[in-house]
């Protein structure tokens, strides 16, 4: 590790929790490639929720859908 490095973790050690995760994602941001990446997340979310929405399915949140198959499995002779 550098001595800018070092110098940098330590002054960001001493920041609060919420101002070291703003600090990380725009360091995270300035990586190349990542606005693609997240360009291209949120056109797979968007297109996943739109096939939802057409689809008439009606969402469970995670605690229904572990019941429901919860059940589902023990019907299963």
């Amino acid at each position: 590790m550098t001595k800018e490095m070092q110098f940098a973790l330590e002054a960001a050690r001493k920041l609060g929790p919420e101002e070291r995760a703003e600090l990380a994602e725009l360091l995270f941001d300035t990586i190349e490639g990542t606005a693609e990446l997240d360009t291209a997340w949120r056109d797979e979310a968007d297109q996943r929720y739109q096939h939802h929405l057409q689809s008439g399915h009606v969402a469970l949140d995670a605690f229904d859908a572990v019941e429901v198959t919860r059940r589902q499995l023990r019907a299963k002779p």
